[in-house]
């Protein structure tokens, strides 16, 4: 993931700044609100109109059927609230800049996400794969309680919205600041929100880990095109390259904290503080930090 962000962005000319910080003619805003609103359309047409009557493709690789074993609705209600997380934060973190900035962001930003989405509804439903729970007992209700989407497994929307919003936002966030530290921040929470909503979903048993690596791939090459296709380049730095790549890996670790069984506690992250030499820190773990 680290490398095809590093290939696509970190070579191309920094000018994003005067982009998104000016007032566009009347005619750039006219034409990208009747684009979104017509996406918009698409994707609620799609998602209310197309439902598949049964699932095409009840297969897995011999490597994730393990995950068939996975069912926690905690953990899904869990991956539910991070990806509510990482969708809101660039609404939040953009708006410390100006308010054109912010406004023409939310435009670049509100078109990878429609775009993102509409791919994914499509896929889901023309592939229409189980998910991992219609194998495992206690998910046959679930199954029948859910109809049509039961079989929307691949590929995981979660993992395509949760990295589109943050390799979109962290691009817009780096083109409206020059603040290293602020911009390294953002990459690093960011890519960790949505590697945790990713991983969340396999521990949940909502997806196959083929699911959220396709999902996760097609986000963020999505959440890339859409600000290059705005000619947003803020050139990015190497640092900050790393700090998404530390943000995958610490949202991976966190998340196998997170049960995969109905009833299984979640006791590692259960916050405690902890008393050190100079102080006192908070703990997510039953151990020493």
């Amino acid at each position: 993931m680290v490398p095809l962000l590093a290939v696509l962005t970190y070579a191309l000319p920094a000018n994003a700044q005067r982009e998104l910080t000016e007032v566009q003619n009347d005619d750039w805003y006219a034409t990208h609100a009747a684009l979104l609103g017509g996406v918009t359309l698409a994707n609620a047409a799609t998602l209310a109109f197309w439902h598949p009557s049964r699932a095409r493709i009840d297969a897995a690789f011999r490597w994730e059927l393990g995950t068939e074993r996975n069912f926690s609705p905690t953990t899904s209600h869990v991956s539910d609230v991070t990806l509510a997380t990482t969708l809101a934060a660039p609404v939040v973190t953009l708006a410390s800049g100006s308010r054109t900035g912010w406004g023409n962001g939310m435009i670049v930003y509100g078109e990878a996400l429609e775009g993102t989405l509409l791919l994914n509804t499509v896929t889901k439903k023309w592939v229409a794969r189980a998910r991992p729970y219609t194998h495992h007992p206690a998910g046959v209700a679930l199954a029948q309680s859910k109809g049509p989407d039961a079989h929307y497994s691949f590929y995981s929307g979660h993992s395509a919205l949760s990295f589109t919003s943050a390799t979109t936002g962290s691009l817009l966030f780096a083109a409206l600041h020059d603040d290293a530290s602020a911009r390294t921040g953002h990459w690093a929470i960011a890519y960790g929100l949505a590697s945790f909503t990713a991983h969340a979903r396999v521990r949940a048993g909502r997806h196959y880990p083929t699911d959220v690596l396709v999902g996760s791939v097609m986000g963020i090459s999505w959440g890339l095109a859409v600000p290059l296709l705005h000619d947003v380049r803020p050139g990015v730095r190497p640092v900050e390259f790393l700090a998404a790549g530390g943000g995958v890996l610490a949202g991976t670790l966190l998340a196998l904290s997170l049960p995969r069984r109905m009833g299984d506690a979640v006791a590692s992250l259960q916050p405690r503080l902890v008393p050190v030499p100079r102080g006192v820190v908070v703990s997510l773990g039953s151990g020493l930090p």
